[in-house]
């Protein structure tokens, strides 16, 4: 017994270690450090834990809704450098990734080829496209471990008995409240999917012998032990809720103020995640085949050993697929958002990313029921009994992917050519050296990692918006005025008075610009593309 034991686990690590591996070296080709929202929360995170790294940068000094992991990853940002932290990230990432996974493939009664074989499957469609702009494998953030432990609670969900009725519903819960600990987004779907597709199960049960009192008995004992997960994650994921209903429940503004906030966030900066008529047809493209390939995968496998598996799999994408239906109705629009009946409830709701939870089912549950359909057909092909003709289908399949995600990689931001890019680097490393900590800098719109790159603090950023409603209006003001003091030139050579009047009003050192010059200064640095001015103090 022992024996079988060991062999058992080192089985299970094998297959962990085999998807992570997998996930890892994909989100590595496919997205080199820093991937594109690296700068954004690493940045966050290192001011969490050291307020005077950029002090003067008030994205950094902004509300933090992510405190968890800004608490976590600001701890090592200390002592490594913020490219260390994303890579160690990323690995710790992957391997919550594929514990999950694994827990969650178990359940489709997949062994270690075919866990791995769906991951690569999971990558392959992380290249086609997607749904709303959400993406599971790329840099390290708050939400890919939470993806993690969201797919382990799913499967403890899924695999639950009667026998191991109380351990099960306990496992999902606090499986779930770390991940809303995390992100509270992510989890938080999790939490009501979960709670939506156990409520569909027990009716369709019930609708089929309304008078069955054994049935009555299990359903009750079915909502104890939803409440019970309910009441398990909501108290295990205090330490990133709390902090997270802080932000959002701040009374410091008036509810007009409030509203206007959520429209820039919903309307303006999220727009390609959170408004639906945004989404372009090959993204309503790509869910629709998706969801037939779906459906076609599960009708292969309805007389299968994991029938149940697939039936509350679908019955949990069917949930997401409802609240992306509401999401929809409650955000289309064809004329001005204002315009809209209650559009500040729309904009209040819409901020909650009500189609990340689909965006993420489709490819998971398409990729594992797809590799249980060909599992179960290379089975019962006579020609195929052994396994060594599945071991090399796999692993050309994760050489096919993975040549994919470095083909489709970019090294370079979007807007940037690789040249262009490659001074912005040097520019940065530039005003890291030779300017003094306490700077303030006037960025170009399109600035990509500037904090990663220069450390110093820039006066606004577009990739970087607050999360917190007052916060954000400062960030659309800043924005607003930098777009006036810009347009305000009669030509490409921006006047002293109004550099001097600018800065003045913003308190900047520099100005970082490939566009404008400034009369009567010389730059302090310049390349090819870039050129840096260091202001005069006046009195």
């Amino acid at each position: 017994m022992p024996d079988t034991a060991s062999n058992s686990f080192h089985c299970r690590s094998t297959t962990v270690l085999t998807v992570a591996a997998i996930f890892v070296g994909f989100s590595l080709l496919n997205s080199p450090v820093p991937g594109v929202n690296e700068p954004h929360y690493l940045c966050k995170a290192r001011a969490f834990t050291d307020p005077d790294w950029c002090s003067r940068d008030f994205f950094l000094q902004s509300a933090n809704a992510h405190a968890v992991f800004l608490c976590a990853a600001g701890f090592f940002t200390q002592f490594w450098s913020m490219a260390a932290v994303a890579l160690a990230g990323r690995v710790v990432s992957g391997l919550l990734l594929g514990w999950g996974w694994c827990r969650l493939t178990r359940t489709f009664g997949l062994s270690l080829g075919g866990s791995a074989a769906s991951a690569a499957v999971f990558c392959g469609l992380a290249l086609t496209g997607n749904f709303s702009g959400e993406w599971v494998l790329g840099g390290f953030e708050s939400k890919v471990p939470a993806w993690g432990l969201a797919f382990a609670a799913t499967a403890c969900w899924i695999s639950r008995s009667s026998i191991s009725y109380p351990r099960s519903w306990r496992a999902t819960g606090c499986l779930l409240g770390a991940s809303i600990a995390l992100h509270p987004v992510v989890g938080g779907w999790f939490v009501i999917g979960i709670g939506m597709s156990t409520a569909a199960e027990d009716l369709l049960r019930l609708s089929h012998k309304p008078a069955d009192s054994d049935l009555k008995h299990r359903c009750r004992k079915t909502t104890r032990g939803l409440a019970l997960m309910t009441g398990i994650a909501g108290f295990v994921s205090l330490p990133g809720l709390i902090p997270s209903l802080r932000v959002l429940g701040s009374t410091a503004l008036s509810r007009a103020d409030q509203a206007t906030a959520d429209q820039i966030q919903v309307f303006i900066r999220l727009k390609h995640h959170l408004d639906p008529t945004w989404f372009s047809p090959s993204n309503w493209m790509y869910a629709s085949i998706t969801l037939v390939l779906i459906m076609i995968c599960s009708r292969v496998l309805r007389e299968s050993a994991i029938r149940e598996t697939v039936k509350r799999a679908r019955l949990l994408l069917l949930s997401a697929c409802v609240i992306a239906a509401v999401g929809t109705v409650t955000g289309w629009h064809q004329d001005p958002v204002v315009h809209l009946p209650s559009w500040c409830w729309r904009a209040f709701l819409l901020k909650f990313y009500p189609f990340r939870f689909v965006d993420c089912l489709l490819p998971m549950i398409l990729a594992m029921t797809l590799t249980a359909a060909a599992g179960n057909f290379l089975h019962h092909r006579r020609r195929y009994p052994g396994s060594a003709v599945r071991l090399k289908v796999l692993a050309a399949l994760m050489i096919v992917v993975l040549v994919a995600a470095f083909l489709f990689r970019r090294q370079e931001p979007g807007g940037y050519s690789p040249e262009a890019f490659a001074e912005w680097k040097d520019a940065c490393a530039w005003i890291r050296r030779g300017t003094r900590i306490d700077a303030l800098v006037l960025t170009p719109r399109e600035s990509a990692g500037f904090k990663w790159y220069a450390e110093r603090a820039e006066y606004v950023c577009y990739k970087d918006c607050p999360q917190d409603a007052t916060g954000i209006l400062e960030w659309y003001r800043r924005l607003q005025q930098v777009d006036e003091f810009r347009a305000a030139a009669p030509a490409p050579v921006l006047s002293n008075s109004s550099v001097e009047q600018f800065r003045l009003e913003t308190g900047i050192t520099h100005i970082v610009t490939r566009e404008f010059t400034v009369s009567e200064l010389s730059p302090v640095y310049e390349n090819p593309i870039w050129r840096v001015y260091e202001l005069p103090k006046r009195q």
